[in-house]
């Protein structure tokens, strides 16, 4: 596993443990981003990944979508 971010960031205002690294499956590496936060006492976890040959192909997309995390009430 190598490590690329662990920090906390704000989206829409909200704070989120990211975690980014790639790993290894038995067929290709992987690359993760993870994000967590807590919303109402629960937890909220998202987790986005795509091998590691493909990433930047879908990389924009991803971080579009993360960009568009909101809670309701």
């Amino acid at each position: 596993m190598v490590w690329l971010r662990a920090e906390v960031i704000s989206i829409n205002g909200k704070d989120w443990v990211y975690l980014e690294f790639t790993s290894n499956a038995i067929n290709a590496d992987i690359h993760n981003i993870i994000l967590a936060s807590s919303h109402r006492d629960k937890m909220a976890m998202f987790n986005f990944n795509s091998t590691k040959e493909e990433f930047s192909k879908y990389e924009d997309a991803l971080k579009e979508s993360i960009e568009s995390i909101t809670f309701q009430g």
